[in-house]
């Protein structure tokens, strides 16, 4: 879990006997203008350049109603204040004892959503790439990165993964043409210095 204002970090745990499936859609993006900057610019036209990481939903609209913030850029603001509690939620559902898998299902459901519909940087891709994971049996799916193509990661049970994986690529290649990648990862410690 990181705060990238304060830098401030600490170690989440996955559930025990899960894996993260990252699919890629083979639909390649570039983030370096163009839709991703606009994103940047709508987003701080709400905010006026303001840390919005502690904000409630609650502010957000209070903040977008005094601002007289347009529409677009509201919608923008609504997902970043929205995303930021998801997270917070999805911690909390991941240190549950026994985590609260459903509850991380509907949330990152709930943040892919977000990113197609109010942040609009998803893909027909990324979407059916999600909604394959979910219909094939992942507890959890969403799209990563920046958007605007890439991948999706999804949490899956680890004895299954495999058969999973192969399901999504098999639908995915039946609906697009295109040939998925696919591989699995587990929590490890991140880069340090030895």
């Amino acid at each position: 879990l990181l705060d990238t204002a304060t830098l401030r970090n600490e170690t989440v745990p996955l559930p025990h006997g899960h894996v993260l499936l990252v699919v890629d859609s083979g639909v390649s993006h570039a983030l370096e203008g163009g839709e991703y900057a606009l994103r940047r610019a709508e987003l701080e036209r709400a905010t006026g350049g303001a840390n919005v990481g502690d904000l409630t939903v609650e502010d957000a609209e209070r903040l977008i109603a005094e601002r007289d913030v347009d529409e677009v850029a509201a919608r923008r603001f609504r997902h970043v204040v929205s995303e930021n509690a998801r997270v917070r939620e999805v911690v909390a559902a991941l240190r549950a004892d026994p985590p609260d898998l459903a509850a991380v299902g509907r949330l990152f459901r709930e943040g892919h959503d977000s990113l197609r519909d109010q942040f609009e940087i998803s893909t027909p891709e990324l979407d059916l790439l999600v909604d394959l994971a979910y219909a094939h049996g992942a507890v959890a799916a969403r799209m990563t990165g920046g958007g605007f193509g890439g991948s999706i990661v999804a949490l899956v049970a680890d004895d299954c993964a495999g058969e999973v994986a192969a399901a999504i690529r098999a639908d995915y290649r039946e609906r697009t043409g295109v040939d998925a990648r696919a591989f699995t990862t587990h929590a490890a410690q991140g880069a340090r210095e030895l």
